[in-house]
């Protein structure tokens, strides 16, 4: 699997209604093949996703696909579909991100928020705003191998200033005092040194 593929899949995985609309079996499952296949077959998610399955539950795919192995496993629980689906594809992607002493999923975030970070901003919009949160986001939810305590302690400080900025000024630019360039920077420095 592509460091690509871990990131777009991880984001599917959390937000499928984001890309398929209404969530639904068959347009989960027609999402994941379609995936599979553009990625000329070097991306193979569901393939691995399927074998996971079999390999923890004892259920193999059957002729109607993945969701339907699926919802065989979950037939005897008060579990649901789509929650299994979560599960056992986060822990894919962690294994995936994970093997062989590697931590490609915190790479790709410390990469983003460098690059996010190139420029340091004196004032942010609504738009910065909204691209720092996917950065937040993607630390909170990653339940693999993640940034350093240092680096998640300074996001989780920068994200708090910003809700406080938030709170006292009214309009569409916010301008930043030094304390939250300074942590900033701090952070930019990290993360290129991480």
């Amino acid at each position: 699997m592509r460091g690509y593929d871990l990131q777009a899949l991880f984001h599917f995985v959390q937000r499928p209604g984001m890309y398929i609309g209404v969530i639904s079996e068959k347009g989960l499952d027609n999402f994941l093949i379609a995936y599979e296949l553009g990625s000329k077959h070097e991306c193979t998610f569901r393939t691995k996703l399927s074998n996971q399955i079999r390999h923890e539950y004892g259920i193999p795919m059957p002729s109607e696909g993945l969701i339907a192995q699926i919802k065989k496993v979950v037939e005897n629980t008060e579990q649901e579909w789509l929650d299994l689906f979560k599960e056992e594809s986060l822990k894919l992607l962690q294994v995936e991100s994970d093997k062989d002493g590697k931590t490609r999923f915190a790479s790709m975030i410390r990469k983003n928020c460098n690059d996010f970070l190139q420029e340091i901003p004196t004032s942010i919009n609504h738009v910065w705003m909204i691209n720092w949160y996917q950065i937040y986001r993607q630390t909170k939810e990653w339940n693999g191998k993640n940034l350093s305590k240092e680096e998640l302690k300074l996001i989780n400080e920068i994200k708090i200033d910003f809700e406080e900025l938030l709170k006292k000024v009214q309009g569409d630019h916010y301008k930043l005092d030094a304390s939250m360039i300074a942590k900033l920077e701090s952070l930019k420095t990290l993360t290129r040194e991480n």
